[in-house]
């Protein structure tokens, strides 16, 4: 009987195990990581692989835009777009590898970093890397369950060399090697691309980023050093094998970049023209895309045509084919953007110098047609928008920067980047990994967007 005073003993219900794990899986990362101390059976559940690939799975039906501002310690001193200020890491790509995300400083030392749990691995320094001719990206190894960082560098006239880190390998942060399947060659020189000219007369610029898809990190090269309108080249590196090959791309008219112009330059996928307006005016520079890059959709590759700057495609400013087959080279266009003209006057994404990139479809996956799907674009004037083939209309979803009344010109300098990207939970965690150190990945602000 209870004792005079004192309320009854009440009696907690037990919650099946199932039904735990399906409370724990609804948690954000940095939630999960605090209740493993609650008891050694959540702890033991919440480190399981099979607990953290369905939290992997449920988060990546449910990602958010992000923004990441610029440093608050950015140099103002203009600088080629090869050496920028140690304080102006940026991240690379707009979608993570599983939720980690590769960042990269001024100094060329690169990080990779969870968001979600806000750890941080900082990798060994990469030294002897060319200023210009090199980029690096993340991706996942299905068959081993590693995540390697591979640093690509090509330039015919110094050489083609690859690194490979396996982050957290032999208990540590990982150490720089040649691919495994080159690994005698001297100096890590790429001997694995089929046809050995294949490599003759290919760049790759730095900050033109690699996207991942169907296992293999791909970049998009130039065949001229000085002449950008020539055929491109992809380039595309298996995680799993570590070797290379080309890929056939869709044929392409030189004319999509064919412009009248004095002289060209490059960067990030843009082309730097230098012109007269009239006889005898100021020169001025013109900041616009080169008119191809590189994006994933739906987990397949996809190639970005922008037809902006041509005059028989009516109100079309991009085109997006998807590749159908790798080994036939076949790609079939998946989408198209055609704005009507009084929205094409607002110039949301007819200004010149602006750099558009599709992210991803919006919706239910349900729908196979990509045709009929919302698309999320995002710019380099850190601005975000839907656009719906439906209604052919776009809406401002986010606007994180300035734009400046005079439209013809960037605000920005070269050295900016896109700055919206993808966020997604996960609970993925390194060897090494240090947490509140601080990182570019720190600040981020979500953007108020359902993306399902």
């Amino acid at each position: 009987p209870a004792i005079h005073g004192q309320p009854k003993a009440s009696t907690v219900p037990e919650l099946p195990d199932d039904l735990v794990t399906e409370v724990l899986l609804r948690l954000p990362a940095r939630s999960l990581a605090r209740f493993r101390c609650v008891c050694p059976c959540w702890d033991a559940e919440i480190t399981s692989g099979s607990f953290k690939e369905r939290h992997l799975l449920r988060a990546s039906k449910a990602a958010r835009l992000a923004f990441v501002p610029r440093a608050p310690r950015s140099c103002s001193t203009p600088l080629p777009f090869w050496l920028r200020c140690s304080d102006c890491s940026r991240v690379i790509g707009t979608k993570p590898c599983r939720g980690v995300f590769l960042a990269e400083n001024c100094e060329g030392a690169y990080s990779v970093c969870n968001p979600s749990t806000g750890g941080v691995v900082r990798l060994p320094l990469l030294r002897g890397r060319h200023p210009r001719f090199n980029s690096a990206g993340i991706g996942f190894d299905s068959q081993t369950g590693d995540y390697k960082v591979v640093n690509l560098m090509v330039d015919p006239r110094r050489g083609s060399q690859c690194h490979v880190l396996t982050v957290g390998a032999a208990g540590g942060i990982g150490i720089w090697r040649p691919p495994a399947a080159s690994a005698a060659a001297a100096g890590h020189q790429i001997s694995v691309i089929k046809d050995d000219d294949a490599m003759a007369g290919i760049f790759v610029d730095r900050d033109v980023d690699p996207v991942i898809a169907d296992g293999r990190l791909h970049w998009i090269c130039r065949t001229s050093f000085s002449v950008y309108n020539e055929p491109h080249v992809i380039l595309s590196f298996s995680l799993a094998d570590e070797c290379f090959r080309q890929l056939p791309q869709p044929l392409f008219s030189a004319s999509d970049v064919d412009v009248p112009i004095v002289c060209r330059d490059i960067s990030r996928g843009r082309i730097k023209l230098l012109g007269r307006t009239t006889p005898g005016s100021v020169q001025e520079f013109v900041v616009m895309p080169a008119g191809r890059a590189l994006v994933e959709l739906d987990g397949g590759l996809c190639i970005v045509r922008d037809v902006r700057r041509r005059n028989d495609v009516g109100n079309r400013l991009l085109e997006i084919w998807r590749l159908q087959d790798c080994e036939a080279g076949t790609w079939s266009m998946d989408y198209s953007i055609s704005l009507t003209e009084e929205v094409a006057k607002q110039q949301q994404l007819t200004r010149p110098w602006l750099v558009v990139l599709p992210v991803c479809y919006l919706g239910s996956e349900q729908d196979t047609q990509a045709a009929s799907r919302k698309l999320l674009l995002v710019t380099t004037a850190h601005e975000a928008y839907v656009h719906d083939p439906a209604t052919n209309s776009l809406e401002t979803v986010a606007v994180d920067g300035f734009v400046p009344a005079d439209q013809g010109t960037s605000p920005f300098p070269l050295s900016d980047f896109v700055r919206h990207l993808l966020y997604q939970e996960s609970l993925v965690q390194f060897v090494g990994m240090e947490h509140g150190r601080g990182s570019v990945i720190d600040e981020l602000r979500m953007v108020p967007l359902s993306l399902t």
